[in-house]
């Protein structure tokens, strides 16, 4: 099956899908993950939750969570933010969670 069926997944979109409730009692939208780019080799933020066809959530570790978004940046025109530098992506990805994650809209954008 290979990683095909990766280029039918779609990160998190408010308008479209819900939370997911934890175990915990909280509740996640994208699992930010940040992990070197293969084509451009900067750091790249991407989910690690993604969302099939149906609308179930899919978690995915981060090597297919980057073939996913590079998937879904070639499908959509949208990009997801990229960073010279690993600590420079990790305080994006931390400041998102921290304003809500994705309900605070797409994390991938058209022309970044």
């Amino acid at each position: 099956m290979g990683d095909r069926w990766l280029n039918k997944l779609v990160p998190f979109d408010a308008s479209v899908h819900k939370p997911i409730d934890l175990p915990t009692g909280r509740q996640a939208t994208e699992y930010t993950s940040t992990s070197i780019d293969p084509i451009s080799k900067k750091w790249m933020v991407h989910p690690s939750i993604w969302f099939n066809q149906n609308g179930d959530p899919v978690h995915l570790n981060d090597d297919d969570g980057v073939m996913a978004a590079l998937y879904y940046e070639i499908s959509s025109g949208n990009k997801f933010p990229r960073f010279s530098e690993e600590k420079n992506a990790n305080i994006f990805a931390v400041d998102r969670t921290a304003k809500g994650g994705g309900r605070g809209g797409l994390l991938a954008m058209g022309n970044q």
